[in-house]
C-alpha cells in the first residue's frame, strides 16, 4: 500500500533566493520510499505601501557614554491581530538599552502597549502622514547608550503580524480609537515588515583632563542643593536634598560619593552607603542624611559633578551653592524637663532634721476598701476591643482595596488563572483521546502556548523559545526546567511538522512530563 510522506521545514536565513534539492530516505517494514525533490526559495521581508518599520536617531554622531534617543516608528495602513515586534539591538553588546516613557498607560486612551521580549513598553499612537499617505503610527523610545567607539549599523528590525484579508472597517468618529477595531469578513495572511538600517558614529572619550571621581556621565548638567532643618543641634538630622537637570535621559546618572568631598567629610557624620536617586519632573533627586559634627559648621560645602560636554568636546563640572546652617551645641536633658517640673533652688546647706520619726497611725481611717467589682475587671477587655477595633477596620479595608485591584486588573486576573486553564485543557485532551497524534501534539503545544503568553504577557501565536527563555530567566527560572520546557515545546513542534509520521515518542508520557514542566514553572514565577 501506498504511504504518503509530508515534510515541512521552516528555514531562517538573510539569503535573498535559496534553493534547496535534498531526498531523504524513510524506511518502512514493508518497503523503502523516496521523497521527491523539494525546492525552497528563502526572501528577505519586503516593505508594502500598506506597512512602514522606521527606526531614527535624535543625531548621528555620539561619545561613547552618551544616551542616544532611538525613535521607533510602525506605520499601519491595514487592520493587524497577533503582531510580533523583534528588536536585534536589545541584545546587541555595543549598547546598553533602557526605556525612558511611561511604565504604564495612565488611564491614556491614545498610549498601547508593545510587548518586547522580556518586558512591555509604552507607545503613542496618532494620525501621522508619510510618504503622502496617512497611516495610524504607533511609536515610542529607546535610549541607547554606547559602551564602545566605532562605526555602527544597527540590525534590522521586523514586525510580524496578521493582516486581515477581507474586511469591512468600522472607522470611529475619534481618529484615536482602538486601531483594531474592525469587523472581520474573511480570513487573514502573514505580513513580515522589515525596518531601515540607521548608521551612527561613536567616538572615544579623551584622556587628557578626565576627572579622577568621572563617573561617565556625558551631557550638560546642573545641580543644585537644599537641606532642612536649617537651624540644628549638633548630632541632628539634616535631611540633605541634591537636584540633578540635564538631558531627556537621566536614568544613568549617579553621584561621586559624598565621602570623598573632603570638607564634607570632616564636618559631617554621612553614611557609608548612598540612596538612589529618583527621576522627578525631568529631575533626578537625591536625599541623604548627614548630622553635623560640632558648633562651627556654619554651612554644607559646594557639591561637584564632573562631566564631558560633547558640545565643547572637555570635561566639565557642575556645582551647587553653599548651604548656610545654625548649629548650637547639644542641650543636656534633665530630669525635670521629662517630668515637666518646675525649676527650684539648690541649697548647699544641710539642714538637720531635729523632729526625728514620725509616729505610727493605727485607727481603721487609713484602710482602703479592696472589695471586688466584676465591672472594674471588665474594663480592660472591653479596652483591648476598642483597640483592636482600628487594625481591624484598616486590614478588612485593605483586604478590600486588594481584592478591588485585582478584578479591575485583567491583566493579573489572566496571569492567575493562566495555570487553571493549562490544567483544563489537558484534562480535556485526555478525555477527548484524540486518535490523530498529530492532533494531539498541536493541542499540547497550543496549551503550552496560552500559558506562556498569558504569564510572560507576551503574543501566544509568534511565541519562540528564545524569547520565553529570556523572559523567565529574567524572573529567575532554574535552567533544569528551562531546558526541559525546551525540549517539550521541540517535540510538540516536530511532531507538529512531520505531517502525521510516527516518530515512536510516547505522547502520554510527554504529556504527563509538560504538565509537571508547567508546574515548576509556576511555582517559580508565584
Amino acid at each position: 500500500t501506498k504511504k504518503q510522506l509530508m515534510c515541512h521545514l521552516i528555514l531562517l536565513g538573510e539569503d535573498h533566493h535559496v534553493t534547496m534539492v535534498q531526498r531523504w530516505p524513510v524506511k518502512i517494514p514493508i518497503k523503502a520510499y523516496r521523497s521527491k525533490p523539494l525546492q525552497i526559495i528563502v526572501r528577505q521581508p519586503q516593505e508594502t505601501d500598506d506597512f512602514k518599520l522606521r527606526l531614527e536617531f535624535s543625531k548621528q554622531e555620539y561619545y561613547v557614554g552618551e544616551p542616544a534617543t532611538l525613535k521607533v516608528s510602525w506605520y499601519i495602513g491595514k487592520n493587524v491581530e497577533d503582531f510580533s515586534l523583534q528588536l536585534p539591538h536589545l541584545e546587541s553588546p555595543e549598547f546598553s538599552v533602557a526605556s525612558p516613557g511611561p511604565t504604564d498607560a495612565g488611564g491614556n486612551q491614545n498610549v498601547v502597549k508593545v510587548p518586547l521580549p522580556g518586558k512591555t513598553v509604552f507607545a503613542a499612537r496618532e494620525r501621522d502622514v508619510l510618504n503622502g499617505r496617512e497611516y495610524l503610527a504607533v511609536t515610542f523610545e529607546q535610549v541607547l547608550i554606547p559602551e564602545k567607539a566605532g562605526r555602527f549599523v544597527l540590525p534590522q528590525a521586523t514586525v510580524n503580524c496578521r493582516v486581515a484579508a477581507d474586511l469591512q472597517r468600522r472607522w470611529p468618529q475619534d481618529p484615536f480609537d482602538d486601531f483594531f477595531n474592525w469587523k472581520r469578513r474573511g480570513g487573514y495572511t502573514t505580513v513580515v515588515v522589515p525596518s531601515n538600517r540607521p548608521v551612527i558614529r561613536v567616538q572615544p572619550l579623551p584622556e587628557a583632563g578626565k576627572p579622577a571621581d568621572f563617573t561617565g556621565l556625558v551631557g550638560t548638567y546642573s545641580m543644585t542643593g537644599m537641606a532642612e532643618p536649617a537651624e540644628v543641634n549638633v548630632g541632628d538630622p539634616i535631611t540633605l536634598t541634591i537636584m540633578v537637570a540635564g538631558p531627556a535621559y537621566l536614568g544613568n546618572v549617579t553621584l561621586p560619593p559624598l565621602a570623598d568631598n573632603l570638607q564634607l567629610d570632616q564636618d559631617f557624620k554621612i553614611p557609608a552607603e548612598m540612596a538612589a536617586g529618583e527621576v522627578q519632573g525631568g529631575k533626578k533627586v537625591f536625599t541623604q542624611t548627614i548630622r553635623a559634627k560640632h558648633t562651627d559648621v556654619h554651612a554644607i560645602p559646594p557639591l561637584r559633578l564632573p562631566f564631558f560636554n560633547p558640545q565643547s568636546g572637555r570635561y566639565e563640572e557642575a556645582r551647587s551653592q553653599a548651604i548656610s546652617l545654625k548649629v548650637k551645641p547639644t542641650r543636656v536633658i534633665t530630669s525635670l524637663d521629662a517630668e515637666g517640673g518646675e525649676p527650684f533652688a539648690q541649697h548647699s546647706e544641710i539642714i538637720e532634721q531635729k523632729q526625728g520619726i514620725a509616729q505610727n497611725f493605727d485607727d481603721a481611717s487609713l484602710l482602703v476598701n479592696q472589695t471586688y467589682d466584676l465591672l472594674e475587671r471588665l474594663i480592660p477587655v472591653n479596652l483591648l476591643v476598642l483597640l483592636a477595633v482600628p487594625p481591624g477596620l484598616f486590614l478588612l479595608l485593605a483586604g478590600f482595596v486588594t481584592l478591588r485591584q485585582f478584578l479591575h486588573d485583567p491583566l493579573q486576573r489572566r496571569k492567575k488563572k493562566a495555570f487553571g486553564h493549562f490544567k483544563t485543557a489537558v484534562e480535556q485532551l485526555q478525555k477527548d483521546k484524540q486518535p490523530d497524534e498529530l492532533q494531539q501534539y498541536s493541542m499540547l503545544d497550543e496549551a503550552i502556548r496560552e500559558y506562556l503568553g498569558c504569564r510572560l504577557d507576551l503574543p501566544a501565536k509568534a511565541l519562540t523559545f528564545p524569547e520565553v527563555r529570556l523572559a523567565l530567566q529574567q524572573q529567575g527560572v532554574r535552567q533544569d526546567v528551562l531546558s526541559e520546557l525546551q525540549r517539550i515545546m521541540d517535540s510538540c513542534e516536530t511532531h507538529r511538522y512531520a505531517g502525521g509520521m510516527q516518530t515512536g515518542q510516547d505522547f502520554e508520557a510527554n504529556m504527563k512530563k509538560a504538565v509537571q514542566v508547567i508546574a515548576d514553572l509556576e511555582r517559580s514565577l508565584a
